[in-house]
């Protein structure tokens, strides 16, 4: 039977740590094929360099955390004594002198948590070393990738076939979220961006509800569908009834 914590042992052996730390995220959700929330309260699974895991979790949430079949020591904690009597819990349960920790997603709280369980310890950023673990897609993660991809494509193709001069960004980022969820995504990747004209040359532009778009305008889409674990993204440009010479010259450099 595969050991799925081998990954990130092998990371806290190579770069001579403890132990690695995961938090939900992108990594953790890879690490147990599925999404869980990351909220005020400090949730966190200890996988050591060698050794079964353990995991910090709030006791409000011990009943989603067993649906993930996690199979090592689980220190709950209540909002009424707070979380750091679980912090030192596993300290004595699994002590430790370093560790590694996603240094883009933990968050401060519970980094010092972790250091006033464990005095002295050194926390490296490994961000780099557990996030590469994602580049090796598993045939499963492929094909999910490929349904979420077909998802946002169907919903962009629905989306253009009901864009109409006047609409303004906002009504057409409505229609493409519509189009989304009826196509079978179960979430957004992120927050779509529909932006026209001046406002499709502005980085993470946000959509305007007073502006219709007009004949020669840019139209930007950008969007994605989340679906089966995956997110998918997309970003195009086109342009409402015809294109300028201008236009289509910047067009073709960028391509």
């Amino acid at each position: 039977m595969t050991d799925r914590y081998e990954p990130y042992r092998a990371v806290a052996r190579d770069a001579s740590l403890d132990a690695i730390a995961l938090v939900p995220g992108a990594n953790f959700s890879r690490l147990f094929g599925t999404e869980f929330h990351q909220n005020e309260r400090p949730l966190l699974v200890l996988v050591p360099a060698s050794g079964p895991p353990a995991a910090i979790v709030p006791n409000l949430e011990l009943g989603s955390f067993e649906q993930l079949g996690f199979d090592g020591e689980v220190f709950d904690w209540r909002d009424q004594a707070g979380y750091q009597a679980a912090f030192e819990q596993l300290a004595r349960h699994q002590p430790l002198a370093s560790i590694g920790v996603e240094g883009q997603v933990m968050r401060v709280f519970v980094d010092q948590a972790l250091r006033r369980a464990y005095p002295g310890l050194a926390v490296h950023d490994a961000q780099k070393s557990i996030a590469a673990l994602r580049l090796h897609k598993t045939r499963q993660e492929l094909e999910a990738m490929r349904g979420a991809i077909g998802i946002s494509e169907r919903a962009l193709a629905n989306t253009l076939d009901r864009v109409r001069i006047g609409m303004s960004e906002r009504v057409i980022e409505n229609v493409l979220v519509q189009n989304l969820f009826a196509e079978g995504a179960e979430d957004f990747a992120f927050s779509p961006i529909v932006a026209a004209a001046q406002n499709s040359a502005r980085p993470h532009a946000h959509s305007r509800e007073d502006y219709g778009i007009e004949a020669g305008d840019a139209l930007l889409v950008d969007f994605g569908a989340r679906a089966g674990g995956v997110c998918a993204d997309i970003t195009r440009t086109f342009f409402v009834g015809h294109c300028s010479d201008a236009h289509a010259a910047v067009y073709e450099t960028v391509l």
